[in-house]
């Protein structure tokens, strides 16, 4: 089901996607999503990470960077606990707002949910980013409080993404 150290790239049709691109209908987007090494094995429910990739990149550049094995490794070692790890795919410079946020907050989370055991529970979700995705994880989380209690924002560029900054809530 879950090979050692892996994500699976999975697809969906999104709406606020499409019109973020400024097309009509729905366009297909990617997302990688990380199961636990117990996933499988188990019936347990999990807390869920939404992890936002950087400006001028896409969702599989953290396959690039191995943030599956480095999950596993943490786990192992006791730094954490297991979490299911979605990570989505928007535009290389949308800065996660506007329809980009809708997109995670309307049709990701409850995609997430309904396919998944996550435990659906704000107090159990989370945004994670670096850079352009260290903005967005704040923003999203910060504007989206009854999705999100937690984030963690690693080099976030919140002196750009213009009107998207989340000083400007």
């Amino acid at each position: 089901f879950r090979p050692k150290g892996s994500s699976v790239l999975i697809s969906f049709e999104s709406a606020y996607a499409a019109k973020a691109q400024g097309l009509k209908g729905t366009v297909e987007k990617r997302y990688l999503i990380y199961l636990p090494e117990s996933y499988a094995d188990s019936d347990r429910f999990y807390p869920t990470v939404y992890l936002l990739h950087q400006f001028n990149s896409d969702h599989t550049s953290y396959r690039t960077d191995h943030v599956d094995v480095l999950l596993d490794e943490g786990v192992k070692a006791g730094l954490f606990d297991e979490m299911i790890v979605v990570i989505p795919n928007s535009s290389e410079e949308s800065w996660w707002r506007g329809e980009w946020e809708k997109m995670i907050t309307e049709e990701l989370i409850p995609l997430i949910d309904s396919n998944y055991r996550t435990i659906r529970d704000a107090r159990f979700r989370f945004t994670v980013g670096c850079s352009m995705g260290g903005q967005g994880a704040a923003s999203v989380a910060l504007r989206n409080p009854d999705l999100f209690t937690g984030m963690v924002s690693f080099f976030g560029a919140f002196s750009y993404g213009g009107g998207s900054r989340p000083t400007r809530i």
